[in-house]
């Protein structure tokens, strides 16, 4: 879904999406005529903003919206909440 996701955020948002387009057109018309084997792993990375509109994707709609149940190794206290060690927690990704 995080493919999905940047699509979508990128339609909602035209000025980002023509600055994205702005970073990648010029390597892209490049390697139009045989990507598969022109376009290099070196010059993705090179695509600041486009790596940066993914992870932002990921923070807003996270694909994992809780961890896995974890459970706490000992006895712990936290802002005067006490844990018992076997307890069980659970983090929301979206709150981070």
């Amino acid at each position: 879904m995080t493919t999905a996701n940047t699509l979508m955020f990128l339609a909602q948002n035209p000025d980002l999406k023509e600055r994205l387009l702005n970073e990648i057109m010029p390597v892209m018309t490049e390697v139009k005529d045989n990507i598969l084997e022109k376009l290099t792993y070196c010059e993705v990375q090179d695509f600041d903003f486009l790596i940066r509109c993914f992870y932002e994707s990921l923070r807003i709609e996270p694909p994992v919206p809780i961890s896995s149940n974890q459970c706490f190794s000992e006895d712990v206290t936290i802002n005067g909440f006490t844990f018992r060690a076997g307890d069980a927690f659970w983090i929301c990704m979206g709150a981070i």
